[in-house]
């Protein structure tokens, strides 16, 4: 870093630096975790709406230092703050933030402006960036279908099979990918079919898709759009 280059492009370039693969654990929504030894966030990687969302972390180049812990969508530009903490002597963090939007997100530690040499010493240090990401689902009622309809094609012009992983909706487009969360287990979706009909009902899962995330009926669910269709469904 010269003297030159103002001290918040620096710290925007950190942040901006990729966590080391080998640090996340995969899930179907993108959340992201990080070994306990290792510099980084931990974060849950998905929760519902209204729920509070633990952020933990080892900073060692920012003992002692206040932060604050800010989100951003997918497809947003500007990070909101969401928790404020003070790193520990330990070099250890926790904050806490009520989920209050729904999406996946992106979460990043900030030191707060008046810490300059902090946020300089960090930046010398070389410390991963401490990202990390999570998914906000809304509450819903879902139920599950496939016997008896096995080879059949959906309203969005799919074949259906025991194999097929998809969900239905009402409105949403053909293709239009959706987050759905069940007890700690999340899965990516697409819509391929119209439904459900049934009052109070807000998605129908494949039988594949319901048995991925291990729902056995009618369940209370979590579930969220993701992005736009990637292709015409019936493609």
């Amino acid at each position: 870093m010269t003297p030159r280059i103002p001290l918040l492009a620096a710290v925007a370039a950190a942040l901006a630096a990729p966590v080391p693969a080998s640090a996340q654990a995969a899930a179907p929504t993108g959340g992201a975790a990080f070994d306990d030894d290792a510099t980084g966030l931990v974060v849950e990687p998905g929760a519902l709406l209204g729920e509070e969302v633990v952020i933990r972390g080892t900073l060692p180049s920012l003992r002692g230092v206040a932060v604050r812990v800010e989100r951003r969508a997918d497809g947003d530009d500007a990070w909101t703050p969401v928790a404020r903490a003070t790193v520990a002597a330990d070099g250890t963090l926790s904050a806490r933030w009520e989920s209050d939007a729904p999406g996946r997100h992106a979460l990043r530690v900030v030191p707060d402006a008046a810490q300059a040499a902090a946020v300089a010493a960090a930046l010398a240090a070389g410390d991963a960036a401490p990202t990390a990401t999570t998914t906000v689902y809304r509450r819903a009622r879902a139920t599950w279908y496939g016997p008896g309809f096995w080879g059949r094609r959906t309203a969005c012009g799919i074949r259906l099979t025991k194999r097929t992983l998809g969900v239905a909706h009402r409105t949403l487009p053909c293709g239009t990918r959706v987050g759905v969360y069940l007890d700690g287990r999340q899965i990516e979706l697409p819509v391929i079919d119209r439904g459900p009909f049934a009052k109070g009902m807000t998605l129908d899962l494949t039988q594949a898709a319901a048995r991925a995330i291990g729902m056995l009926q009618t369940s209370d669910v979590g579930w969220v759009r993701l992005s736009a269709p990637r292709a015409a469904a019936g493609a």
